[in-house]
């Protein structure tokens, strides 16, 4: 009987070290995606106004998405695959003529 006692509490003190273990693994990658994205935002360069839209969203636009960046706007009429073919610039209220 005290073996039984004793085998349970060895299976209870090492499932919770898996349980602090897997604490201490999921902390450290949700710190290694914050650098990520930190590191890529200095890394991004920009050539073109579609990919200026795409930095913006943080994804590839839908049909209709809108982005508005210091009083203008590009709206995506056509999107093919994971690139926008066709974008509008609208002039939003407030900006200068």
């Amino acid at each position: 009987m005290t073996r039984t006692w004793t085998t349970g509490l060895i299976w209870i003190g090492l499932a919770l070290l898996l349980v602090v273990a897997n604490g201490f693994f999921v902390a450290a990658e949700f710190a290694l995606v914050k650098i990520r994205g930190a590191r890529m935002a200095q890394l991004v360069r920009v050539d073109t106004v579609a990919g200026l839209v795409l930095y913006a969203l943080g994804k590839v636009p839908a049909v209709g998405d809108r982005v508005e960046l210091d009083g203008v706007a590009a709206e995506a009429l056509e999107v093919k695959q994971n690139r926008a073919m066709q974008l509008r610039p609208v002039k939003t209220t407030g900006s200068a003529a």
